[in-house]
């Protein structure tokens, strides 16, 4: 999956130290830090999973039991198309 995300955002730049890319570091780093959120998510309490859930949103609506729209928080909004 870092592979293609590799392939469809690779933009040529400076080497860095560790000789990747800037994008590559970056992808890197952030596959990283998504293989942390499950055993976070299974250690926290319930208080912690619903601020966490809470942060990138405004406000979500819900039809009929389920989620029919999401209003992001202007700072996560560049990441929900």
């Amino acid at each position: 999956m870092v592979d293609m995300a590799l392939d469809y955002w690779h933009k040529p730049g400076p080497i860095t130290a560790i000789g990747r890319s800037y994008w590559e570091a970056t992808l890197v780093k952030a596959a990283a830090f998504l293989g942390d959120v499950p055993p976070a998510g299974n250690a926290a309490d319930d208080a912690q999973r619903h601020a966490l859930a809470r942060m990138p949103v405004v406000q979500i609506r819900i039809n009929d039991d389920w989620g029919a729209a999401a209003e992001p928080q202007p700072r996560f909004a560049p990441f929900v198309s």
